[in-house]
């Protein structure tokens, strides 16, 4: 998992300890999925994250879990969000 991810669940494990261990579950049995930092592509630069939404779980099989803008995760960002230059995104990803 990137540093990013791992920044979550430690704020997530403070918050809510139940939640955090969910998260581990998770991330640990699903065999051939992993959860990586990424910078968007630049043709994802200008549009709404409801549109990167679909176009990322569509055309690649990602889920996407959070921005990363500034150094700031933005968990479960509104659907009208512009994704900017620099952004990066923290998704479900298929390793295979």
């Amino acid at each position: 998992m990137g540093s990013g991810v791992l920044e979550i669940c430690h704020i997530i494990r403070g918050y809510e300890p139940g939640v955090s261990e969910l998260i581990s579950d998770v991330t640990s049995s699903l065999s051939g999925y992993d959860i990586i930092e990424d910078d968007f592509p630049e043709r994802m630069y200008g549009k709404m994250i409801q549109d990167v939404i679909m176009e990322l779980r569509m055309e690649k099989g990602m889920t996407l879990l959070t921005v990363n803008r500034n150094m700031e995760n933005i968990v479960n960002p509104l659907l009208d969000m512009i994704i900017e230059e620099g952004d990066k995104m923290v998704v479900l990803a298929g390793t295979a």
